[in-house]
């Protein structure tokens, strides 16, 4: 089930139904998480950062990328080739939308993160994530 919401809300925020992608990423997340699917996880956290992207928050959306980044590098995750690029476009995307510096000291603030950190984070109300530019 947790695996069918996750895809579900991979579709609705390619089709940009963003509420319901917000909806379904979270329930994937939280039950993958109660069922330690460390992976799936990441990859929540990730799709997250698209959300919080393509909701027009970029500096979320990097540090949430920065977060899934390390915890893939710690456990020694890699992507599929296409979802490797895939990856780099969206960290383009984010790069451009904020700039190099800011991108960077979002980036840096995500590094650390654990990855219950960055679930919770990403799941926090928007109210509580404005951003200031």
């Amino acid at each position: 089930e947790a695996t069918s919401l996750w895809w579900l809300g991979k579709v609705d925020l390619a089709a940009g139904d963003i509420d319901h992608a917000r909806d379904r990423l979270g329930a994937a997340m939280c039950a993958f998480e109660v069922i330690e699917m460390l992976e799936e996880m990441i990859g929540c956290v990730e799709d997250q950062a698209r959300l919080a992207h393509a909701s027009g928050r970029a500096e979320q959306a990097a540090r949430l990328f920065a977060a899934a980044a390390m915890r893939r590098e710690r456990l020694a995750l890699t992507r599929a080739p296409r979802a490797q690029q895939r990856w780099h476009r969206d960290l383009a995307k984010t790069r451009t939308a904020l700039g190099d510096a800011a991108f960077e000291a979002a980036w840096a603030e995500g590094l650390p993160w654990e990855l219950a950190e960055a679930v919770h984070r990403s799941m926090a109300p928007e109210a509580q994530l404005v951003e200031t530019s």
